[in-house]
């Protein structure tokens, strides 16, 4: 054990002689804030080297090959940037433009020091970019929109080795020839008896909220749209909600356009990948702003010819179930289905249960929506099952049984509270419980039985 700190701590990198490790930890009051430090191998000598101003997400990770300076981040200026930290002075020089809207992460340095590799995320995409150490000057590869994965230097740093998918393409490794800026394909994606040419791509659009902002999203169309027809359409709610929708190969929303659903992907309030004042635009806020970016995604649908205004449906998992609980009891009109799967009903319980068994997680969740008593009205408040008696739309549950992160309470209370409130289980909503499963499905076979219920249920309630 090299540390006994109270929060949680990050080991980042060995310097290169060994004697030395980078992390990532807080120290302040603050719960949101991260500093970067350097411990000694032994564990003696932890020393602050990077903070950047109090609140601030800061963090350092490789150490280049001199020994004497580090990669690190820095999401002070409003979005996340990239630099290279003098460890002894304490000095940053900034690689990141201060004034574009991109927010990049740290990766690895060169084997020869001269270039350090970054993961660029911009308009939903993860794209390498390489950064000359000595000039500060960027490198963007020559790939199509999709994400980069796992990035790292290879043949003595003349090239650069990830996976890489695009929304019509699954994970294909790729080898990029930094001489000439061209991709070899050394391990091709698998299909078996799936045409690639079927998968729609991911269309990055985005929608008007009420309040004069925009959210970026994703959306997937089915491939034969009939003239003068109108389809189903689906709101994917995702995790988090510090976590975002990519372009990258979605396997569900390919399934469900297949089956003629439109399909969108928004990246509300508290995503990230597009600044601070978007990621943090929901903190004491769930159920809140990002729920109005949820119900404008509703209003967006309803406005493309081909969709059917009446036959809207919310699904999503952990935080997407969340807010797929508290759209259809808070917006009670808005969607005619709702499935949440893993998601959170009880904020108060959940705060037990995760300071219980999982304490990083009611450390996270005191980041988010603060303090248990002092905001107890507004933990009520943005707890689905107090307005259960709200429902309208048909429900569809689903959770595993071992769940640490949103146990199991969580769905059963929400049972629970219909019931009480003269719901009828098959007429008023569905429920199932996984005997095998934890936090959503591990294994093929289970995301299999999870996309055939769903769509089993879509098709007769949608």
């Amino acid at each position: 054990m090299l540390t006994t700190l109270p929060n949680a701590t990050q080991a980042a990198a060995w310097s290169p002689d060994g004697t030395r490790l980078t992390l990532t930890t807080n120290e302040s009051a603050d719960l949101r804030n991260t500093d970067g430090y350097v411990l000694s191998a032994d564990g003696s000598s932890l020393r602050r080297v990077l903070r950047v101003r109090e609140g601030s997400q800061d963090s350092v990770g490789e150490w280049h090959p001199d020994g004497k300076r580090v990669a690190a981040n820095s999401d002070a200026d409003g979005n996340r940037r990239v630099g290279l930290l003098t460890v002894e002075t304490g000095e940053v020089q900034w690689l990141t433009p201060a004034d574009e809207r991109i927010e990049e992460t740290a990766g690895q340095f060169s084997p020869d020091g001269r270039w350090l590799s970054v993961i660029r995320n911009v308009d939903s995409t993860l794209t390498p970019v390489l950064y000359d150490t000595a000039t500060g000057e960027a490198r963007e590869l020559k790939l199509p929109p999709g994400l980069a994965v796992g990035t790292q230097f290879a043949h003595g740093g003349s090239h650069l080795l990830f996976s890489y998918v695009t929304s019509t393409t699954r994970p294909q490794v790729l080898l990029y020839h930094l001489a000439d800026d061209t991709t070899e394909v050394l391990l091709d994606a698998e299909y078996g008896d799936v045409d690639p040419a079927d998968f729609v791509p991911g269309e990055y659009v985005r929608y008007p909220t009420a309040d004069g902002l925009e959210v970026p999203a994703i959306l997937y169309r089915p491939r034969e749209l009939e003239d003068g027809k109108t389809s189903p359409a689906l709101i994917h709610a995702h995790g988090g909600p510090t976590a975002q929708f990519f372009r990258g190969f979605d396997a569900q929303a390919q399934f469900l356009a297949d089956q003629g659903y439109l399909v969108l992907c928004p990246n509300v309030r508290g995503s990230t990948g597009y600044g601070v004042t978007w990621r943090d635009a929901n903190l004491l806020d769930w159920g809140g702003r990002d729920l109005a970016d949820i119900a404008a995604g509703a209003e967006y649908l309803k406005s493309l010819p081909e969709v059917d205004g009446t036959r809207l449906g919310i699904f999503g998992g952990s935080y997407g179930g969340y807010l797929s609980y508290m759209a259809v009891v808070k917006e009670p009109d808005l969607f005619k289905v709702g499935v949440p799967i893993v998601g959170i009903t009880d904020l108060h319980r959940l705060y037990e249960d995760n300071s219980r068994v999982m304490p990083q997680l009611g450390y996270y969740f005191r980041t988010m929506m603060g303090d248990p008593v002092e905001n107890a009205e507004l933990w009520r408040d943005r707890s689905a099952i107090t307005h259960a008696a709200d429902l309208k739309a048909h429900l569809f549950m689903m959770h595993g049984t071992n769940d640490p992160r949103c146990p199991i309470n969580q769905a059963r209370g929400f049972r629970d509270a219909l019931l009480a409130n003269g719901r009828q289980e098959g007429r008023d909503f569905e429920y199932v419980e996984f005997s095998d499963e934890g936090h959503g499905a591990g294994d093929i076979a289970g995301k299999t039985r999870s996309y055939r219920l769903l769509t089993d249920y879509l098709a007769r309630r949608l």
